[in-house]
């Protein structure tokens, strides 16, 4: 099994479990622990292409994996606003 079908079965897994779309699912690697879910989303909300943003889960540091599982909101850049 290659890393990238782990880290997709990965994906698909904890977004059935959080009850998220994977289509609208994004992962944030090594945040900080002690970082406020309202400061993480209120970075990559100013990243306007991304949509409206919610932390969903965290996983701080199992099994190697420091990561923040998000979801996205519909309505990010297109082509004709990103012009």
């Amino acid at each position: 099994m290659t890393k990238i079908t782990v880290t997709m079965s990965f994906l698909l897994n904890w977004c059935q479990g959080e009850g998220v779309d994977p289509t609208h699912a994004l992962i944030v690697k090594s945040v900080p622990k002690d970082a406020l879910n309202e400061a993480i989303e209120g970075h990559l909300n100013a990243i306007k292409c991304l949509g409206r943003v919610k932390v969903k889960g965290r996983i701080p540091g199992r099994e190697n994996i420091d990561a923040d599982l998000l979801s996205r909101k519909e309505g990010g850049c297109d082509k004709e606003s990103a012009e």
